[in-house]
């Protein structure tokens, strides 16, 4: 469970079955009085040990999970066109919410902390016993710009980067 710092409403959870859940806590209940979550999203094929928000973002969380698997979803992108859809290694066609999957870690995804200072930068831990002979591996990464940023901007980007090594030719 990891909840919202930007919005105080909103929390994620993960469960046994691979899922991410988000809930507003103004509308939890369902019509007959259950826990309905707002999204339910599934994409890992374990169990969902770690969520956690991206600081002063209500719409971007990660998750990672017994099947060694870290996504970053965007909650916006959720009914958008499937075309969208990236390809995910090992786990077919991915929903357009995932922006990013970090395929970095051996062994099942047991923590995720976004750092607070520094924007889009993720440490992440797995236990790797099986495969490190006995250790775990902690990973500090960040998802390219690109992945998160609006179209405009990353258009943007990429013409002043086009501009900028066009200056830098000698002619």
């Amino acid at each position: 469970v990891d909840w919202n710092a930007a919005q105080d409403d909103l929390l994620v959870t993960g469960d046994a079955n691979g899922a991410t859940f988000v809930f507003d806590r103004r509308k939890i209940k369902g019509p007959n009085g259950e826990a309905s979550p707002l999204h339910s999203l599934h994409h890992h094929e374990e169990g969902v040990y770690r969520v956690g928000w991206l600081p002063n973002s209500t719409k971007h969380f990660a998750s990672g999970g017994e099947d060694s698997s870290l996504f970053v979803w965007d909650l916006s992108r959720i009914g958008t066109a499937s075309a969208d859809a990236m390809q995910v290694e090992g786990h077919g066609s991915a929903p357009p919410e995932i922006i990013c999957k970090h395929s970095g870690h051996r062994g099942s995804v047991q923590d995720l902390q976004w750092n607070p200072l520094l924007p889009w930068v993720m440490g992440s831990v797995s236990e790797d016993a099986s495969w490190a002979m006995g250790g775990g591996t902690m990973q500090i990464w960040r998802p390219l710009d690109l992945l998160y940023r609006s179209d405009g901007e990353s258009v943007a980007e990429i013409e002043k980067l086009q501009n900028d090594m066009k200056g830098a030719l000698p002619e």
